[in-house]
Order: C-alpha cells, then structure tokens, then sequence
C-alpha cells in the first residue's frame, strides 16, 4: 500500500511540474510576441516620422522667399482682423444702445419748422385770400398777382372803414369803372375772372362777381359766389354779423338780402 501511494504522489508530482514548464514556454512566446510587435511599430513609426521629415524638408526647399512672405502676412492679416472684430465685439456689448442712440442723434439734422408769417392783419396776402382757387380761375400767377395789385389799389382807401361801407364803395366804384371804358363779353379770353376786369377791361356779371371778391377778400371779408360756373346772374353774398348782403355791380344792387338767395333786380 505505501508503494502505490508513492507511485501515485510521484505522479502527480510529475503532471504539475509538466504543467508549469507548459505555462513557462507560452510566457515566453509571449513576451517574443509583444518584443517583436513592440520593435514592428517603433520601426513603422520611425520610418513615418523620417517620411513626414523628408516631405516638409521638400516642401519647404521647394517655397520661395516671397511665397513665404505672403504666407505669413496673411497669418497676420487674419489675427488682427480676428482682434479687430473681438475689440468691435467688447465695445459693443458694454454700452450697445446708448452707442446707437448717440450715432442717430448725430446723424439726423434739424429741421426747420417754417410758420406762416401772416398774423391777420389787413391787407390779407395774395396766398391767404379766403376763396383763392376760385377767384384765380384762368389766371396765371403772374395774371393774378396783377389782378391782385390793381385790386389793392381801388380797397387802399377803405382800409379803415366798416364792412358795409366797404361793401357800398366797392360795389359802386366796380359799375363806375364798367361804365366807363369795359366791355361785356361772354367769349373773350379771361372774361370770367378778375384779370379780365381789372386788366383786360372785358367782363361778365361771372367776371364782376370775381373781380368784387377779390376786393373783399383782401379787406379780410369772405364772400359766398352765387350761382357759380352756371349759366345764370352770379353775385357775391355776403355775411356780416349774422345779416346778409348782396354785393353785385352788375346787378346794380348792394344792400341787405331780403329773401334768401334772392336778388332784388333779377328775375328768377
């Protein structure tokens, strides 16, 4: 019995120590493994590096002085553009709306508000007349201002009286100057307006009515033209604290209105 248990403890003696050497021999092989690996990339690396050495060495045998020149100018050039636009950046970020507000104060001008410088007195100017698009109808603006001024004239001496009495003056003395040279005509050019009555000397009861108003305008009274652009007798109308008036040289009337819209001397 004891020489079977010593055969079979020499025998598992043996089968561990054949295991060992076993494992000894794959450690070996690989550490031979891992030495040659190690050795294979530290050749294709060295081997790259001197490639990538050898290429740059090219390229920069190959460059010229000038191309090198530009090359960095252009660096330079993007790095202070890069430092312009961070410093636009800064400054904007600090104080942005008041920086805005500012450029816009500076860059809007001022501008001059004109006033009207008429301040109600009398004579009223030509581009204050109470009913001026109708009264210069037909006229240039050099004509007008000529109707305008031989009107002035004939008010200049009533400046200072009443609305009535102006109204009787202008009235009489516009008949006395029809009777008195002036010709009725429906067909001459400016008949209808007031540089036909004051200048040309030819008028219609349309023209009479035109040349009356712009006298009472210029006295700072408005007037109301009767039957206007109608084929029928025109007149001023005429509003003076609250009572009307006709105002009419043609008509031969200048006095109170005793029916609305009626005048005295025509038939309607």
């Amino acid at each position: 019995m004891m020489i079977l248990s010593c055969m079979v403890g020499c025998g598992s003696a043996g089968k561990h120590n054949k295991g060992a050497s076993e494992i000894e021999s794959v450690r070996k092989e690989t550490e031979n493994i891992d030495n040659e690996t190690g050795t294979s990339k530290e050749a294709k690396t060295e081997k790259l590096t001197e490639t990538t050495v050898e290429e740059t060495s090219q390229n920069i045998e190959t460059t010229t002085p000038e191309e090198t020149q530009e090359s960095v100018q252009s660096i330079d050039e993007e790095q202070n553009a890069d430092n312009r636009q961070e410093q636009v950046e800064q400054e904007f970020e600090q104080e942005p709306v008041q920086d805005v507000v500012e450029i816009v104060e500076e860059e809007i001008p001022e501008i001059e508000i004109v006033e009207d410088t008429w301040d109600g007195s009398i004579p009223v100017p030509i581009s204050h007349l109470a009913n001026y698009d109708s009264l210069k109808k037909g006229c240039t603006d050099e004509e007008f201002a000529e109707a305008y001024q031989a009107a002035m004239e004939l008010v200049t001496p009533v400046m200072e009286m009443d609305a009535v009495e102006q109204l009787v003056y202008i009235a009489s003395t516009l008949r006395w100057m029809f009777d008195n040279g002036m010709t009725y005509s429906m067909s001459e050019e400016h008949y209808a307006d007031p540089y036909g009555y004051f200048i040309k000397g030819v008028a219609s009861c349309a023209g009479c009515a035109r040349a009356t108003g712009l006298c009472l305008n210029i006295l700072g009274i408005p007037y109301e033209h009767v039957n206007e652009n109608q084929w029928s007798h025109q007149w001023c109308r005429v509003n003076i604290n609250g009572t009307y008036y006709i105002c009419d040289a043609f008509g031969l009337y200048w006095g109170e209105e005793l029916e609305p819209y009626k005048h005295p001397n025509v038939q309607s």
